[in-house]
């Protein structure tokens, strides 16, 4: 079963503090022959739930000049929630964004 995030209805992914994993974004909204041609940012928002969290460590983006960006993740705080959003320029010069939503929880919290 799928869990969404109650504040955004997006699917919430799950990473323990002390792992670094890649963070696929896949854009849904591209018109049929549009594709990724560059990654232009990836913003976080700290959703402020645990005081003095620390934001993510983020890598470099990637793309597959299709339809996936992905990201390398680590850091944060236990218990905390991170929105990310992608920002990508297309084959059509049009800037379209993916969003999703990352949770932070050690093994035993």
């Amino acid at each position: 079963m799928t869990e969404l995030d109650t504040l955004t209805g997006l699917e919430m992914h799950t990473k323990r503090v002390a792992e670094s994993i890649l963070y696929d974004f896949i854009f849904t909204n591209l018109a049929e022959g549009e594709t990724i041609a560059s990654i232009s940012n990836v913003a976080q928002v700290n959703r402020g739930a645990v005081t003095g969290s620390t934001d993510l460590t983020v890598g470099t983006p990637a793309h597959d000049s299709e339809s996936t960006a992905q990201v390398k993740l680590s850091g944060g705080t236990d218990k905390e929630s991170y929105c990310l959003t992608v920002l990508a320029v297309t084959s059509t010069g049009l800037q379209r964004t993916c969003s999703g939503v990352l949770s932070v929880k050690d093994a035993c919290s």
